[in-house]
């Protein structure tokens, strides 16, 4: 993840986002509203990306971060978190060439590439989708190439 420096914004964590801080007990009257010190009222913090991917390994999620950033995605299926272009890319780079299949058109939802590729190849081999390889094989087809694996390792 390529991370750009200055436009991660977080919430500030001295004053949970609020901009001021109490100085003084706060039984005491003399307890008052300050500006805080560490975002200087804003209630949020630009940070840079030594310190936003620190944050964020705290378990801290960003307000706001560069345009290419974006927070890893549930697979639906799986449950694994994934980055949706890196899906895209493995998918399409596994498909390149055989079947032709790309992912924003083949798969139905986003999930991560090793789901796509297991719902992409069981709709092929149900017959919903076509291939430029052609058709899957046949039941008999399968088991023929069983047979002859088998007589070649000696099952």
């Amino acid at each position: 993840m390529a991370l750009v420096p200055g436009e991660y914004e977080f919430e500030c964590s001295e004053c949970n986002g609020d901009g001021n801080i109490e100085i003084g007990p706060v039984d005491h009257p003399d307890h008052e509203w300050v500006t805080c010190p560490d975002c200087h009222g804003d209630g949020e913090l630009l940070v840079d990306e030594d310190e936003a991917a620190e944050m964020i390994d705290d378990g801290r999620e960003p307000l706001r971060g560069p345009s290419t950033w974006r927070m890893p995605l549930p697979c639906p299926r799986c449950f694994q978190s994934y980055d949706l272009d890196e899906a895209k890319a493995s998918f399409d780079h596994q498909y390149a060439g055989s079947s032709d299949w790309k992912y924003d058109v083949v798969v139905p939802m986003h999930m991560c590439a090793d789901c796509a590729s297991e719902d992409a190849d069981a709709r092929w081999m149900d017959g919903e989708l076509e291939s430029a390889d052609g058709p899957p094989p046949s039941a008999d087809e399968v088991k023929g190439a069983w047979r002859t694996i088998g007589k070649k390792l000696g099952w």
